[in-house]
């Protein structure tokens, strides 16, 4: 069977473990990220891996921010690399 790789951005991915355990006896591998500086570099390193991503609306910006710096600018961030990578035929 198939073993998806899926990008997951959100600030509380982590208080989520039955989504991770379900993703896991369904084959999909998460990789989630808690703000936009880490799980960037990751999709613009490896974007040929991930089969899908997902985005939380709001989440950090950058690795060390708190739950009050939670926004939306961190999926505009993730939006424009993403936009990026599909206009050079990479998505």
């Amino acid at each position: 069977m198939k073993e998806y790789k899926v990008l997951w951005f959100d600030d509380e991915h982590e208080a989520l473990p039955a989504v991770h355990i379900e993703a896991a006896e369904n084959n999909i591998n998460l990789n989630a990220f808690d703000n936009a500086q880490e799980g960037l570099e990751e999709l613009k390193s490896n974007y040929f891996q991930y089969d899908a991503v997902i985005v939380d609306g709001e989440f950090y910006l950058k690795k060390g921010d708190s739950q009050d710096q939670a926004n939306s600018t961190a999926f505009g961030e993730v939006a424009k690399t993403l936009t990026a990578l599909k206009e050079q035929n990479h998505v």
